[in-house]
């Protein structure tokens, strides 16, 4: 009886365990960096204009994760893989970043940072709209008018 009882309750914690590593895969996005961003702009829901700029307007770079943290004065930045988006031309308020959080990293604890750091930056953009959300390992930085449009895009590709 005790190892019947001692075997439902293995069996019951793997379903348990392979349970949530399903729902923590379902939040993942696939794909290289650069291309997720790529999918982000192209699916947001934002006019005519705004995609145009999207598609002509912005260089995505591959960004070391310590200038961004230099940047936003982030002490001690987790050695993440980092693209940026920036405008071409000058005084163009936008700003959109992705990371891929090393294994092992508090990825809701990093967001609060990140957000905290990035939101005293965004003070003296003149930018009012500012999102900093997470999918799985993927860490989404964006500043720009209408942050929530290409939030919602990020949302949608993990699903």
């Amino acid at each position: 009886m005790k190892k019947l009882v001692a075997w439902l309750l293995a069996a019951s914690m793997l379903l348990l365990f392979a349970a949530c590593a399903a729902e923590e895969s379902g939040t993942a996005i696939s794909g290289a960096l650069p291309e997720i961003l790529d999918r982000i702009y192209d699916t947001a829901q934002v006019d005519d204009e705004t995609r145009d700029f999207l598609k002509t307007g912005l260089v995505t770079t591959d960004l070391p994760s310590e200038a961004l943290g230099e940047g936003l004065g982030i002490e001690e930045m987790p050695k993440a893989d980092v693209v940026a988006s920036e405008p071409t031309a000058e005084g163009v308020p936008f700003f959109a970043c992705l990371l891929r959080m090393p294994g092992g990293t508090d990825v809701e604890a990093f967001k609060t940072e990140l957000f905290d750091a990035a939101a005293s930056c965004v003070e003296h953009s003149g930018v009012q709209d500012m999102c900093v959300e997470s999918a799985g390992d993927l860490v989404l930085l964006v500043v720009a008018e209408n942050a929530e449009k290409y939030s919602e895009a990020f949302f949608a590709l993990a699903e």
